[in-house]
Parts: structure tokens; sequence; C-alpha cells
């Protein structure tokens, strides 16, 4: 789960892993989830 991650970059991986199991199956989520990363993880720049 990407929002219980406690660092960037373990929020970073998380997605990424998600994205890529996606992908195999559902080419067209797994790409939506790429273009909309930073969006996803603007949470993180929060304070």
């Amino acid at each position: 789960m990407v929002y219980g991650q406690d660092s960037v970059d373990n929020a970073r991986a998380q997605l990424r892993s998600g994205s890529d199991r996606l992908r195999g199956r559902f080419s067209k989520l797994g790409a939506l989830l790429d273009e909309a990363r930073h969006d996803v993880l603007a949470f993180l720049t929060f304070p």
C-alpha cells in the first residue's frame, strides 16, 4: 500500500511495483498509474 509507507523512496518503490504488476494484465491501468505518479505521491511533500 503506497499510503502506508514510511519514506518517499519506499512509496515510490511500492507504486512502481503495483503499476508493474497491473501492466501485465491491464496495460492501460499500469500506464495510467505511471502518468499519475507525481499526483499520487504528492501527499508525501506535505508537512
